[in-house]
C-alpha cells in the first residue's frame, strides 16, 4: 500500500508561495529557497516529503510591524509536520530573534497559516526558527 500524498493548501496565501526566482517576491530564489543580501537558505526534499516556501515580508505582510522574511511549510513522512520561520540576517541577531518571536506570537496571519497547514492532518506540528 503506497503512502497517501497530501497537498499543502494555503487558501488566501497562495499568491505568496514561491514558484521561481523572485516570483512572486524578491525573497524567493526558487520554489524552496529564500535569498536576501547574499544570505540564502534552501530546503531539500526526500521521497514522500512535501513543502512550500511562503514569502512573508513584502508579500503576506507589507506593514512596518516586526515580521520574518519567509517560512517553510514542510510535511515529512510519518505524519510529522514542521513550520520553519526564516529571517535572513548578516548581523543584528538579537533583532532577528525579536522579529521571529513577534511573528510567531503576535501575528494573526501566522495563526491562520498554521491552521490551514494542519487542516485535516493527523500527527504533530513542530515550529522552528
Amino acid at each position: 500500500m503506497g503512502e497517501q500524498k497530501t497537498v499543502i493548501y494555503l487558501d488566501g496565501f497562495t499568491s505568496c508561495v514561491c514558484s521561481g526566482r523572485a516570483v512572486p517576491n524578491k525573497l524567493c530564489d526558487g520554489e524552496l529557497a529564500f535569498e536576501e543580501k547574499g544570505k540564502k537558505v534552501t530546503l531539500s526534499l526526500r521521497s514522500g516529503e512535501e513543502a512550500k516556501a511562503l514569502a512573508i515580508d513584502g508579500c503576506v505582510l507589507t506593514d512596518n510591524e516586526p515580521k520574518c522574511d519567509g517560512l517553510f511549510l514542510y510535511r515529512a513522512r510519518n505524519n510529522k509536520n514542521f513550520i520553519f520561520l526564516v529571517e535572513l540576517k548578516g548581523g543584528e541577531i538579537d533583532h532577528a530573534f525579536g522579529q521571529l518571536n513577534y511573528m510567531r506570537n503576535n501575528r494573526p496571519e501566522y495563526t491562520q497559516i498554521k491552521t490551514l497547514f494542519m487542516d485535516n492532518q493527523t500527527g504533530s506540528l513542530r515550529e522552528e526558527a
